[in-house]
């Protein structure tokens, strides 16, 4: 597994404005805030809620074929498998993928700077 490079960040920016969930997103980050900095009970089951709701987001502005397949290529890239290995892998490795990018490239870091980046 690689780290992120220039072309996967512009490549990911073309499946987001094709899948077309920026408000959603926006709204998804918004609440994560609040969540992390929310007392106690209930805290755990409410951050497991939220990030099901981005899973089931994605998944379903992702079900075009084109933008399935970008998925693969972008997932391929990183983690230096090819397109159809993604395609093929148990959802646990896939989802074990996913972890071991975020982890590896400080994710929330780079979404909360591009964040800042952004109008609106």
């Amino acid at each position: 597994m690689r780290k992120i490079n220039t072309e996967d960040v512009f490549r990911a920016a073309r499946l987001l404005k094709a899948l077309d969930i920026r408000d959603e997103l926006r709204r998804f980050a918004s609440a994560g805030a609040e969540l992390k900095d929310a007392p106690g009970a209930g805290k755990e089951e409410a951050i497991q809620e939220l990030g099901m709701d981005v899973l089931l987001t994605v998944l379903t502005a992702a079900s075009d074929a084109g933008i399935e397949a970008g998925v693969y290529a972008l997932l391929a890239g990183i983690t230096e498998k090819t397109p159809e290995m993604i395609k093929c892998q148990s959802l646990d490795v896939t989802v074990s993928d996913i972890r071991q990018i975020a982890a590896a490239n400080d994710i929330a870091v780079f979404f909360k700077r591009a964040g800042r980046l952004t109008p609106g």
